[in-house]
């Protein structure tokens, strides 16, 4: 890979430096500083090399185990550290220095239906994909499940992941009669309120909108509706 970093354009020094930092454990450390110096080459200031820049950050920060670029996202007590692989959050565990693919699964019928995915990739994790608790080992990601619609998975330790499937979404905000299935149906990240992770959920098309409030409690490891209302939007 370490040739491939000073191939001509970005798109192949891009993959170089992005399959180096996924087999960071593989090398060894007495050869670590060599790789990070071939990396270093890649961090470029110009706007249309910021992918490959991204993926030198990320490989530079694992092999150093540096995890301060914006390319990781870091719980306070500064245990556990996630970052973007196989477009899934990858977890490590900053004791063990152990991997966790969190939300894959090696039974995923990928060749017929498409995998969740997490908003990460080739840039910088921001709070609204990757929200860690104050004070307690958890954190709340937001993932899509098509390219309408969004979802939300809560990973915590010695607990591991709770997702919220769509299923129990729509029971949550129908739980009497007839059931709709609102298309497309999106949740995404708002708050961490004491051990209550607030969810806002909107579905349905103009004119008639829905919006609503989940949570997630940490203590009771169950979701509850907070608040739902329709919004009707009339043409002018």
């Amino acid at each position: 890979m370490v040739p491939l970093l000073s191939d001509e354009g970005n798109s192949i020094p891009r993959l170089a430096a992005r399959a180096i930092g996924s087999r960071w454990w593989q090398i060894p450390k007495e050869k670590t500083e060599s790789y990070v110096s071939a990396l270093q080459h890649n961090l470029r200031s110009e706007v249309d090399y910021e992918d490959e820049t991204h993926m030198a950050e990320r490989a530079i920060g694992l092999l150093t185990k540096k995890y301060d670029s914006k390319m990781f996202s870091r719980n306070p007590n500064s245990r556990w550290v996630i970052y973007e692989r196989y477009s899934f959050p990858c977890l490590i565990d900053t004791i063990t220095y152990t991997e966790e693919l969190i939300g894959w699964s090696p039974v995923s019928k990928r060749d017929v239906e498409m995998p969740p995915w997490w908003f990460g990739g080739n840039s910088p994790i921001d709070q609204d994909e990757a929200l860690w608790h104050p004070s307690k080992e958890a954190v709340a990601l937001r993932v899509a499940t098509s390219r309408r619609a969004t979802n939300v998975w809560i990973w915590e330790h010695k607990y591991g992941l709770q997702k919220l499937s769509r299923s129990e979404l729509i029971k949550l905000l129908q739980p009497k009669g007839k059931i709709d299935e609102p298309n497309p149906l999106t949740a995404e990240i708002k708050e961490w309120k004491g051990d209550d992770l607030f969810v806002s959920v909107g579905w349905g098309f103009e004119p008639v909108i829905g919006k609503a409030v989940v949570a997630w409690n940490l203590s009771q490891h169950k979701w509850h509706a907070i608040s739902k209302a329709y919004q009707r939007k009339f043409d002018e």
